[in-house]
């Protein structure tokens, strides 16, 4: 516990590597095969819903503006934490994007349908691009940053990204191991830019 209070990032990135590594091999088809026969009617119109909160823009827009705004207009109060938002979804997203490209990792669809459970590095499109998963980086960097700056409301934040996070394993467009390593992205960096902006 020591080394999670003193290393918080390189610790959990460990943890996280070897969670994915045990859900590649054990635990994401069997839990996707389950959950798509099994999962239907309110609870995956509950989980449809609450995916969409996972949508990068509805952070990066309003914060992005925000920080324009604050700049133009001279609003420190405001700057800083809008830029902060900013730069952390920026950063989370550039990274899933590299990464799902680079690994092109095939979707439970695949598996579904075809029995395709592989990875194609260096490929475009949606069937191959599943890890890490793009809603669970954004919703845990964005919330990740507002429990930062909000730290009374963490449970709720929380909450939220681990929703969100579930959702997308809930409704089988992304395997366990992907939400877990797109978490896990979205709280790096939102927690390695405040490293950065404290020491500015």
């Amino acid at each position: 516990m020591s080394l999670l209070k003193r290393f918080p990032v390189a610790t959990s990135g460990v943890m996280v590597l070897l969670l994915c590594i045990l859900s590649v091999a054990f635990v994401d088809r069997p839990l996707a095969d389950f959950l798509k026969q099994s999962v239907g009617g309110s609870v995956e119109t509950f989980f449809k819903g609450a995916t969409n909160l996972g949508r990068a823009e509805l952070y990066m827009v309003p914060t992005g503006l925000i920080w324009i705004w604050a700049t133009v207009w001279g609003a420190p109060t405001w700057k800083r934490p809008s830029a902060y938002v900013f730069l952390t979804m920026c950063a989370a997203g550039a990274v899933e994007l590299s990464v799902k490209f680079c690994l092109g990792r095939t979707r439970p669809k695949l598996w579904f349908e075809q029995g395709q459970f592989t990875v194609e590095p260096f490929t475009h499109g949606w069937a191959v691009n599943s890890f890490p998963s793009g809603h669970s980086q954004a919703a845990w960097a964005a919330m990740t940053a507002l429990m930062v700056l909000f730290p009374r409301y963490r449970w709720v934040f929380l909450g939220i990204a681990t929703v969100v996070a579930l959702s997308r394993v809930i409704i089988t467009v992304h395997w366990a191991s992907d939400a877990l390593a797109g978490a896990w992205v979205g709280f790096a960096a939102a927690m390695l830019l405040r490293r950065y902006l404290s020491a500015s």
